[in-house]
This record gives C-alpha cells, sequence and structure tokens, in this order.
C-alpha cells in the first residue's frame, strides 16, 4: 500500500464536507450531473483491493483502531469488508433505564464473542455532485445492503444491528458515504449504526459512526 497520510488529510476535509451539514450553515455549493459514462469511470477507478483501519470507540469510550482490508466490486457494485469486526462494537452499549451494569458488562462480552463476518454493502454513484469535488473526489452512498445484520455466537446468543444511510445528533447530519482521491487511490467512509439488540435487551438511539481509511 502506498503512502496516503498527507493525501487523506485533504480527503478527510472533502469526507466532512460530504457528509456533514449543520443546520446553521448557510453556504451553498454547485453541482453538476453526473452522465453514465461518468458514473462507470467512478466504479472503474474505484474496483479492486483496499489496506486500512476502522475507528471506533472501545468499551473504555477510548477512540481505537483495528486493520482491515476491503474490496470494491465494478461488477456487482457493492463494497465487501472482509472479516468485519462486530466484537469491536461492544463500547457502544451503554447504561440505560431499564438495563443494569452486571447486564450491561455481559451484553458487552456476548458482543465481543462474536465472530468476524464479510459484511457487504451497496456502491452508488451519485446523479449530482458537488462541482468544486470533479475530477479529483469519487463519492459514492455506501451502507450494508442488509441493514439489519445478525450474529450468532457458539452458545446461541444474538446479536442484531441496525444500520442507517443518515443519522442526526441534534445539530449535525452524517450520510453513510464512501470518498476516494482518485489522484493518490486514498479513500475515507463511515457506516452509521443506530440500534444494536442483544439477545432481549435493545440499546436505542445509538450514534454509532465506524470510519474506515484504506488505501492501496
Amino acid at each position: 500500500m502506498k503512502p496516503f497520510i498527507k493525501s487523506f488529510l485533504l480527503l478527510a476535509i472533502a469526507v466532512f464536507a460530504m457528509t456533514s451539514c449543520e443546520k446553521t450553515d448557510d453556504i451553498s455549493h454547485a453541482y453538476s450531473t453526473l452522465t453514465d459514462a461518468q458514473k462507470q469511470e467512478y466504479y472503474a477507478t474505484i474496483n479492486g483491493d483496499y489496506l486500512g483501519k476502522m475507528y471506533f470507540w472501545n468499551d473504555s469510550t477510548k477512540k481505537d483502531s483495528v486493520t482491515i482490508t476491503w474490496n470494491a466490486s465494478q461488477q456487482n457494485k457493492t463494497v465487501t469488508y472482509r472479516q468485519f469486526p462486530v466484537s469491536k462494537l461492544s463500547g457502544y452499549l451503554q447504561l440505560t433505564t431499564n438495563i443494569d451494569q452486571k447486564e450491561l458488562e455481559i451484553d458487552r462480552a456476548i458482543v465481543r464473542s462474536m465472530k468476524n463476518i464479510d459484511l457487504v454493502c451497496n456502491l452508488n454513484a451519485p446523479s449530482n455532485e458537488m462541482t468544486e469535488y470533479m475530477g479529483t473526489y469519487y463519492r459514492f452512498g455506501s451502507s450494508p445492503v442488509e441493514r439489519s445484520q445478525k450474529f450468532v455466537n457458539e452458545k446461541q446468543d444474538s446479536v442484531i444491528v441496525s444500520f442507517s444511510d443518515q443519522i442526526t445528533n441534534g445539530y449535525q447530519t452524517l450520510s453513510s458515504v464512501l470518498v476516494l482521491n482518485k489522484n493518490t487511490m486514498a479513500c475515507s467512509s463511515d457506516l452509521l449504526f443506530y440500534q444494536i439488540k442483544v439477545n432481549n435487551h435493545i440499546y436505542r438511539n445509538i450514534l454509532g459512526d465506524l470510519y474506515f481509511v484504506s488505501g492501496r
């Protein structure tokens, strides 16, 4: 994989602008309509294998990361995160009025016991793109094909993660997207989820944002 840290800093700025929108922001952007040929170029360019990091919050509510590989398929218009580590989502479980500390720790242990799976996501080129980013950044909508993903361990405990295209944290709306810098082949992407069910316990209103930084 080629070094892409410097280019990622610019990419991150673009992703932030593309994926978040403060309600008080009155900045307008010019948009251009993508032709079918341009959309096909998006898919052809991103096609291939990538290596990078997935960033998440651990049980100590600290930012953490794990190495992950993924593949973008031009033919299927999908992204597959290989061996997606659902066990790393345990830190997103927090105390609720109906779940005490002991139950929380049991549920976190159940999430940590889940085996990795290949997580398949849609890859959708946009109909319109911000003119200022065209020619440098290729932006895709990307979220799991199956929005509710069920995981089961050897003891038949179940974990169901509910993914979403968008989540709002009160003042900002985030969208589940993947952005490629076509000049450096550096990628940045998000996977958003709002609920985790562990057996009969439901953890609602989770502002889950898994952040991926990758390159070839």
